[in-house]
Formats: structure tokens, C-alpha cells, sequence
């Protein structure tokens, strides 16, 4: 759990907000004895559960998940905001709250519905804002294709195959239902479990762990190198969350912040950004905010200060360039936008010291074009788009997308503290699966300490009891 945010040495101004809080009946009072922390209003459950992705090894059935629906949140102006700032909550219908949507949607590197497609090359890295680790993973439920090299600090996981030109490595798992075909040289420091043939007829295949294979396969490889080699089925796990009801409600969480936001508490118009026609700077205040749209013809800069939920119920249209700023080490900016993102100018969001910090979720976009002028330290989900790249755009953040078309090599950088889920999210209780558990183990129907990493939802690995990011090398 992330340590509470807003901590202040101001202990005597606390006791007096808490005991405010308790006579407004406010709850959440547990938070009052950690410092100065941001006092939420919990009306309902804040319990948080719900689909956040397949167990590996099964494909699940999306069809018995609970839904999530933020239709009606009832919890306007639950935000007390205190000098230091505040933890906005966003109720969620199975439980949720906004916290914990990184969590649900950030567990990959990248993450592609459909086929992804590199006709430059392709790289994940962990985030230097982190500690080093192979966290970066990358999964697809289509092909994963690349004319280029490929380089993934993490696992990669495939519900389809691996066609690559040239050099794969993979500095963690490999998990790939179908074939695995190159000319070049394949490295995988961990594991590696590949439903079909391994094809390598011009290359070399290094599995520093075991490479495990269907029987009866047959492989073309002139050099094989593994620790061990074993004979089992390979499951066709998607690692990807796309069915419809798997996917995020943007368009629902959007309204719910419509209908019940802390515009009126905090002075903040609905038609703030609706016309940007001369230069602007504006200092977000805490809390939950509701816009309208956003349309720019001269350039705009946020600066967030505190811990911000914004929620467009239209489009980020972009005619001039775009800039989050986020002003203290605290700040955070979970950006709902109902409609797309459009843009022709530089847009420059985020922090490269914290990536984890700034998480977009945009639910009606089809496409989304990116370019050199695009620097996002932040992650991207965006399960309905087809994210266009070209040379230089930088995505310093996860990346969740319908598919994936490049024509200039891609980089993604994974800061794995997007996982961590604030300590004003309520705990989940009962489970069926990880679903349920953020990710983590569901033992004997509550979340618990895992034992092995098909407990665990993909791509994350059991150690010590808790389901991780990082799939260390052997």
C-alpha cells in the first residue's frame, strides 16, 4: 500500500479538521491518525474489486465478472482539502474507487488488443524514476511483429505468435501461444512456454530457464540453447483485458463526475476550457473536477498542485500546444476524457522523476496520432484506439490500446508505481479469481498471499507471498 499522501507536521490543525469531519459525520476518520490527510466522505462501499485481468494459464469468462457502473456516485463535494491536499475518491459501481483504476488497467508496459505492428523496432524499459528491474513487460492478443530489433525489459506475452526480422530479447517471460519465428538471435533470461514451432532457421534461441513445448512439436532451429526443456501444453491466455465487459467505463465515470463534482466548492467553471483563445495558465485546484469539452486555439497549461481528478465529458481538442505541469510531490491528474484527444501542436504532460503520477483514460477515441511534438510522461489507456506513431514521440508511461501502428521505432518506458493502490481505497473482500485482487492471489475466496505465479494476473509473478512486476532473470 502507497504510505498516505498530504502528511503535514501540523498536528494541532488535524485534530481540529478531524473533529470537524466527525461532527460532519464524514468517514474514512482511520486516516486522521497518520497526519494531516485528506478527510473523504464514504458513502457506500468503497470496497475494491472487479476485472482487472486473466489468470494466467485460462482464458477466464468475461461474461461472470462484475461490471463496473459509475452512473450514479451521489458523493458531490466529499473532498475536504486541506493545505497539504487531498485524495479524491470516485465510487465505482463494484466497489472501486479511482486509485485503484491504474492498477486494473497499468500491468503491462503496453498493452495491445488486437496485433502489434513495429516497422522500426521496438523497446520497453523500466522507468529510471524506479528502481532498476525487469518490469516493462508487454502483452498482445493478436501477433506481436517487428521488422526490427526488439528489446523488452519484462515478459512478453502473446495470444498469437512472434514474427520478428532480426534480434529479440526478452529480459523476463516469454509466453507465446503460437509459433515463434525470426532470422536473428532470441534471448530470454527467464522462462519460456511456446505453443507452437520455433522457427529460426537463419538464428539462435537462448532460454536461460525452461523452455516448455507442446509434444509432437517439430522445430527448426540450428542452435538451441535452454536450462532445461520440459513437454506441456501451452495455454492460449490472453493477457490483455478487451472484452467489453473487461474495459474501463470512461464514458460512465465521466458522467458520474458530472453529476456530482466539486466545481461549485472549488469555483470552477464547466466551461473553463471550452474557448482558449489567448494564452493560459490555470492551477487546478484538489479534488473532483467536471468540464464540458476543451477546444484550444492558443496555448493552455495546467498545473496540478494536489491530487486531481478532471473529467471531460467531450473532446481534448488541441489547436495550440498542451501542458500539464504538476507543481509539488504530491500532485497527481487522473484525466477522463468521454471523447477523444485531437491535436496539431506540442503536448507536454507530466514528470519524468513520476510517471506513476498522471494516468489518461480516453473512451471515445478511435484513433490517436502521435508525433515528435508529443512528450507524455504518464499512461495512456485508450482500449478503443489505434495509437499512430511517428519518430520521436515520447510515451514515458504504459500504453493500453485496441492496436498499434508504427512506422518510427517505439519506446515505452513502465513506472511500476502506477500499481500501488492509495490507502483510501477500501481492501477488496471476497474474490473469485485475481481479477478481484488488483492483481494479487485469490485463495479460498478472499485476496491473499499467492504460492506460485498462476495465481497471479498476468504479467505479474509471484515472490514472497505477492504478485510483482518483475520476472527476474535465472
Amino acid at each position: 500500500m502507497r504510505t498516505p499522501l498530504g502528511t503535514s507536521p501540523a498536528s494541532a490543525r488535524n485534530a481540529v479538521l478531524c473533529a470537524i469531519a466527525a461532527l460532519l459525520g464524514f468517514g474514512a476518520l482511520e486516516a486522521c491518525a497518520t497526519g494531516d490527510v485528506v478527510f473523504v466522505e464514504a458513502k457506500g462501499d468503497l470496497d475494491a474489486g472487479g476485472p482487472i485481468g486473466p489468470v494466467p494459464g485460462s482464458e477466464g469468462d468475461a461474461s461472470t465478472r462484475p461490471t463496473l457502473d459509475a452512473s450514479a456516485l451521489g458523493d458531490a463535494g466529499s473532498v475536504l482539502c486541506t493545505v497539504d491536499g487531498a485524495v479524491p475518491t470516485l465510487a465505482l459501481g463494484d466497489g472501486g474507487c479511482v486509485g485503484d483504476l491504474a492498477a486494473r488497467a497499468f500491468r503491462f508496459a503496453l498493452c495491445v488488443c488486437e496485433e502489434a505492428s513495429f516497422n522500426a523496432g521496438f523497446s520497453s524499459a523500466t522507468s529510471g524514476a524506479v528502481d532498476a528491474g525487469a518490469s516493462a513487460s508487454v502483452g498482445v492478443n493478436g501477433n506481436f511483429i517487428s521488422a526490427q530489433p526488439a528489446n523488452i525489459n519484462g515478459s512478453l506475452w502473446t495470444r498469437q505468435g512472434v514474427d520478428t526480422s532480426q534480434s529479440l530479447r526478452v529480459d523476463g517471460e516469454l509466453h507465446c501461444a503460437g509459433n515463434l519465428t525470426r532470422s536473428g538471435t532470441a534471448t530470454v533470461r527467464s522462462d519460456a512456454w511456446v505453443g507452437g514451432a520455433i522457427n529460426l532457421s537463419q538464428g539462435r534461441l537462448e532460454v536461460s530457464g525452461t523452455l516448455t513445448q507442446p509434444a509432437n512439436v517439430i522445430n527448426n532451429t540450428p542452435s538451441l540453447v535452454t536450462g532445461a526443456r520440459r513437454t506441456a501444453a501451452v495455454p492460449a491466455t490472453t493477457p490483455c483485458d478487451c472484452q467489453p465487459s473487461q474495459l474501463l467505463p470512461i464514458t460512465s465515470l465521466v458522467q458520474g463526475v458530472a453529476g456530482a463534482n466539486d466545481n461549485a466548492v472549488t469555483g470552477f467553471s464547466s466551461q473553463a476550457f471550452s474557448s482558449v483563445s489567448s494564452a493560459t495558465t490555470r492551477a487546478l485546484p484538489c479534488g473532483k473536477l467536471y468540464l464540458a469539452q476543451v477546444s484550444t486555439t492558443a496555448p493552455l497549461t495546467l498545473q496540478v498542485g494536489a491530487q486531481t481528478v478532471l473529467a471531460i465529458a467531450g473532446d481534448l481538442d488541441l489547436g495550440a500546444a498542451f501542458t500539464v505541469e504538476l507543481t509539488s510531490p504530491t500532485a497527481s491528474l487522473d484525466l477522463l476524457v468521454g471523447g477523444t484527444i485531437r491535436s496539431n501542436d506540442s503536448v507536454r504532460i507530466g514528470s519524468a522523476a513520476r510517471p506513476a503520477a498522471v494516468r489518461i483514460y480516453v473512451g471515445g477515441a478511435t484513433s490517436l496520432d502521435t508525433s515528435a511534438n508529443w512528450e507524455v510522461h504518464g499512461n495512456l489507456y485508450a482500449p478503443t484506439a489505434v495509437l499512430n506513431t511517428s519518430g520521436g514521440a515520447i510515451m514515458d508511461g504504459a500504453v493500453f490500446v485496441r492496436s498499434l501502428a508504427a512506422s518510427a521505432p517505439v519506446s515505452v518506458g513502465y513506472d511500476k508505481r502506477v500499481l500501488a493502490v492509495p490507502d483510501n481505497c477500501a481492501p477488496p473482500r471476497g474474490c473469485n479469481d485475481c481479477r478481484d485482487c488488483r492483481g494479487q492471489a485469490c485463495v479460498g475466496g478472499q485476496c491473499g498471499a499467492c504460492t506460485d505465479s498462476s495465481q497471479c494476473c498476468a504479467p505479474l509473478v509471484c515472490a514472497a507471498g505477492q504478485c510483482v512486476p518483475e520476472a527476474p532473470p535465472r
